[in-house]
């Protein structure tokens, strides 16, 4: 499951996922998506494109019969940050 933050920074894009470089869904602030990934080892990227804050990635071992929750967050500077969190 993965989670946008409903902040400022950032609010008029929508942000891309991929999913081992390939699109799965984007998403605005305050969206959340549920992604059906096989179990394994999955790199995670999320873009917010011509808006800036950059590419963030992140590597997960996805457990089988495990959910996984991730947090999409703008810091002060507009960078982007794609981070585990616990389930909200």
């Amino acid at each position: 499951m993965i989670t946008r933050d409903n902040g400022f920074i950032g609010r008029e894009c929508p942000t891309s996922i991929a999913v081992n470089g390939h699109l799965a869904v984007s998403l605005r602030p305050g969206e959340k998506a549920t992604l059906h990934i096989p179990a394994g080892e999955v790199i995670f990227g999320a873009d917010a494109g011509m808006c800036g804050g950059g590419l963030s990635e992140l590597g997960v071992a996805l457990l089988s019969g495990h959910t996984t929750y991730l947090r999409i967050s703008a810091d002060q500077s507009g960078a982007m940050r794609l981070e585990k969190t616990v389930a909200r």
